[in-house]
């Protein structure tokens, strides 16, 4: 009797165990919408046309098209992004750190000061957003970066090298490292 009811709360907490695991954890919402926005989950097989108030997941791409733009809000409402016409990024989230990762294209980010690392990620740079407000366009060459707020901090995976960047100055960053 006692050996049927530990196997049946092991099996009860093997089942609950993959339940959770395949539970997406929602990052975002939509706040706004222009033109035609797209959304894409591989590991989910979801793909839809969002609408203002849908929920962003982890491993979210998002793209929007010629002439489009979106606003997400995340959770914590410390941070907000903007993304621009003919963008497509990718949302990574985990307990310590948050990443827009931009395919191409160009994002707005506003972070207030969280204890949540939050990185945009281009082809060739990391670019810390703390408590601060960064927009990025990225080309195959460079990366074009202007820090409203503060100075921008940008390590360089080619050169390996940290640059610092003063606020309220259009900088283009190149794939060597060179400013």
């Amino acid at each position: 009797m006692i050996a049927m009811k530990i196997k049946n709360i092991i099996y009860i907490y093997i089942l609950l165990s993959f339940l959770f695991a395949q539970n997406p954890l929602k990052l975002a919402t939509v706040s706004y919408i222009s033109g035609s926005c797209y959304v894409e989950n591989s590991i989910q097989s979801r793909a839809l046309v969002p609408l203002v108030g849908n929920s962003i997941f982890n491993y979210d791409i998002i793209s929007s098209s010629e002439g489009s733009f979106c606003d997400i809000l995340f959770d914590d409402d410390a941070t907000k992004i903007h993304i621009d016409e003919n963008t497509k990024i990718k949302l990574l989230s985990d307990k310590y750190s948050r990443v827009f990762e931009i395919l191409y294209g160009s994002v707005f980010v506003s972070n207030a000061k969280t204890h949540t690392k939050t990185y945009i990620k281009t082809l060739n740079n990391d670019i810390y957003v703390n408590n601060n407000n960064i927009w990025v366009d990225t080309f195959n060459s460079f990366d074009k970066i202007v820090a409203i707020n503060y100075n921008a901090n940008i390590y360089n995976y080619v050169s390996k090298s940290q640059i610092l960047l003063k606020p309220l100055t259009a900088y283009n960053v190149f794939s060597d490292g060179l400013v």
